[in-house]
């Protein structure tokens, strides 16, 4: 289903913006840097909705990324609000991704609440993507 091709374009749109923090991923070792800015990023996709039949058929695939920008208390959110910002003016509604032919377009992208949880003050961004992927069931 292409999963893997969409969440790499993600990530590359994301390294991209050189954000100037360091980036972890679900499933990649990190070391969190002390008393300073880092992000946690995971993709998240929604099902597959069908969008023509047959074995060589394209399905719909929706999700967004949710990048959770992490400074620790004493920081303030200043920081944390800047790089929110920077995410979301390269990741404006209509923008193109392609990676390995598979293309990808963002849909929208907002920031949730702030909010502080163990020892840290966390702001969520998530880019939402859409993305025709082929079935090749023959």
């Amino acid at each position: 289903m292409n999963q893997s091709l969409i969440r790499s374009a993600l990530t590359k749109h994301l390294l991209d913006m050189n954000l100037g923090v360091p980036l972890s991923f679900v499933g990649q070792p990190f070391e969190p840097p002390a008393g300073a800015l880092w992000c946690s990023v995971n993709v998240m996709f929604s099902r597959a909705d069908v969008v023509t039949i047959g074995p060589t058929g394209e399905d719909s695939r929706k999700g967004y990324m949710s990048i959770i920008i992490r400074a620790p208390v004493g920081v303030g959110d200043g920081e944390i609000y800047a790089v929110a910002d920077n995410i979301s003016e390269k990741s404006q509604a209509g923008t193109a991704l392609i990676y390995d032919e598979q293309a990808v377009t963002i849909t929208g992208c907002g920031m949730g609440v702030v909010y502080e949880e163990s020892g840290f003050i966390n702001g969520q961004v998530m880019v939402y993507f859409r993305a025709r992927t082929h079935r090749n069931l023959i």
